[in-house]
C-alpha cells in the first residue's frame, strides 16, 4: 500500500515535471516562409466578429466550424514575432497589439484543444491550461502564462493590458468582438477597461457595511494598479475611480475610508447562453 502511494507520488511529480519543462506543444498552420510585407489581424478581426457577442461571449460551436481560419491567423502568428521580424512592429502598440491579439487567439485555440468543457481550469490539473500548453509566436513555443507576465507586463508597463486578455471565463473581461490595432489601441484599452470597472460584477461599493467589492484581478496584479493616492484613497481604489459610472461614484464619495473586499473569481466557461443549455 506505503509502496503504491509512493509509486503514485513519483508519477505525479514526474508528469508535473515534464508539463513544467516540455509542456503541451499546440501545433500551428504552416505559413509561407516569405514574411509578409505588413502583419494584419485582419483575418483574426473576421474571426472575432463571427463569434463573439456584444458582451463578449463565445460561439465556441460556430467557432469550431470556423477553426481554420482561426488557424490560418495562428500561422502568421507562428511566423513571424516582434522578435523575429521588428520592422514588422515598428513601434510599441504594433508590438503590444501583436502579444495581445496572440494571446486571446492562444486561449481560444486552447479552448477548442478541450472543448466541450465547463471551463478552463477542466482541462489540466494544477492551472495547467495557463502554464502547460505552449502556442508559437515567431518560431518560440511559450505559455499564456509566460506571455503575460513575461511579455505583456513586463514589456509594456500598462494596466489596461488586463482588460483586453482574455482567459476564456466569466470572471475574465469580456473578450473583444474585434481584433486589437495598432492605430486604435488607446481607446480600445480604455473602452475595455471603463466596461470592466463600470460592471458592478466587478466593482460595487456597499455604503451600508462601507466595503468596497473588486475583482480578483485587482488583487492579483494589485502591483500594475499602484498610483499616486486620489483624494487621499488608498490603491487600487485610486486607479479605478476615473472609469467608475455616476452610481459608482455617487456611491464612493459618501465615505472617506473603504474597506476592500475581492470577489470571488468565476471560472466557468465564457460560452454563449445557449450553448449552456
Amino acid at each position: 500500500m506505503i509502496r503504491s502511494f509512493v509509486s503514485l507520488i513519483i508519477v505525479f511529480v514526474f508528469t508535473c515535471t515534464a508539463f513544467l519543462f516540455y509542456g503541451i506543444r499546440i501545433p500551428s498552420s504552416k505559413n509561407s516562409s516569405n514574411p509578409p510585407a505588413r502583419f494584419s489581424h485582419t483575418q483574426f478581426d473576421a474571426v472575432l466578429r463571427q463569434v463573439v457577442s456584444e458582451r463578449g461571449q463565445v460561439n465556441y460551436q460556430l467557432l469550431l466550424q470556423r477553426e481554420s481560419a482561426l488557424d490560418q491567423y495562428l500561422g502568421q502568428i507562428a511566423a513571424v514575432s516582434p522578435e523575429t521580424h521588428p520592422s514588422l512592429f515598428a513601434d510599441q502598440n504594433s508590438r503590444m497589439v501583436y502579444w495581445i491579439n496572440a494571446y486571446n487567439a492562444f486561449v481560444l485555440k486552447g479552448v477548442l484543444r478541450y472543448y466541450p468543457t465547463s471551463g478552463v481550469l477542466e482541462t489540466l490539473p494544477l492551472h495547467g491550461f495557463f502554464w502547460a500548453l505552449r502556442f508559437n509566436a515567431g518560431g518560440e513555443y511559450m505559455s499564456l502564462y509566460h506571455l503575460e507576465n513575461g511579455i505583456l507586463r513586463k514589456r509594456f508597463n500598462e494596466p489596461r493590458i488586463h482588460f483586453a486578455i482574455n482567459c476564456a471565463s466569466a470572471g475574465c473581461p469580456a473578450l473583444a468582438p474585434y481584433a486589437f490595432v495598432a492605430e486604435k489601441l488607446d481607446q480600445q484599452l480604455k473602452m475595455g477597461t471603463e466596461a470592466f470597472i463600470k460592471d458592478e460584477l466587478n466593482v460595487r461599493f456597499d455604503e451600508a457595511s462601507g466595503i468596497a467589492y473588486l475583482s480578483k484581478i485587482f488583487s492579483w496584479y494589485q502591483e500594475d494598479f499602484q498610483t499616486e493616492p486620489v483624494a487621499g484613497r488608498q490603491t487600487p481604489l485610486a486607479y479605478i475611480i476615473p472609469f467608475l459610472n455616476v452610481e459608482q461614484r455617487r456611491k464612493f464619495s459618501l465615505r472617506q475610508n473603504w474597506e476592500i473586499q475581492y470577489l470571488g473569481y468565476d471560472w466557468r466557461l465564457n460560452q454563449t447562453h445557449f450553448e449552456q443549455e
